[in-house]
């Protein structure tokens, strides 16, 4: 086995875990709606989700809207939460409360 010489570069610590947290969150969601693995609107979801996500991103930095972390994971699950709900499924409730999006969904309302 290699090493892992991006291992130690901690911009990439950093995006691991938000990409391990985006990955439980999306696991948490999608079975809150009742949505199996396997369903085959999941790439269509993820895709509209995806878009959403780095257009709001890079909207908030455009903005000086710093994201944390846990911010950027939020983001990510906000977005395909919408998807969800936009092609009827509810995910029986949204799984977070971020100060942070709340603010990026305003100023996209507003701006």
């Amino acid at each position: 086995m290699e090493d892992d010489k991006w291992g130690d570069d901690p911009s990439v610590q950093i995006m691991r875990r938000v990409f391990a947290t985006m990955e439980a969150n999306h696991t948490i969601l999608l079975d809150r709606a009742h949505v199996g693995r396997l369903d085959g609107r999941l790439g269509r979801w993820r895709s509209a989700a995806l878009e959403a996500f780095e257009r709001r991103w890079a909207r908030s930095a455009r903005l000086g809207i710093r994201l944390e972390e846990r911010d950027v994971a939020d983001l990510y699950l906000r977005c395909l939460e919408e998807v969800l709900q936009k092609d009827g499924i509810d995910p029986t409730g949204t799984l977070l409360s971020n100060p942070v999006i709340e603010q990026i969904l305003r100023n996209e309302i507003d701006g």
